[in-house]
């Protein structure tokens, strides 16, 4: 029974990459609607802030920080 555990496990790690990967295409889809408007100089920091968004929590500041950038945009 010890083996079935250990692919619960590793079934439930292969879950949650598959649901971080989906975090990151839908955040990836968001940010090209975001963007495309942008100044060039901002378009580069909200692209490196994705890039360094490998995790979900920082996917979720990421995320933040986009709602944040739209809400105080003079073109709101």
């Amino acid at each position: 029974m010890r083996g079935t555990g250990t692919a619960q496990a590793a079934r439930a790690r292969a879950d949650l990459g598959g649901q971080a990967a989906a975090m990151v295409m839908t955040l990836d889809a968001r940010v090209a609607i975001v963007v495309s408007w942008r100044p060039p100089e901002m378009k580069a920091v909200i692209a490196s802030t994705i890039q360094r968004a490998s995790r979900p929590p920082l996917l979720k500041a990421a995320a933040r920080t986009l709602v944040d950038s739209r809400r105080s945009s003079p073109l709101r």
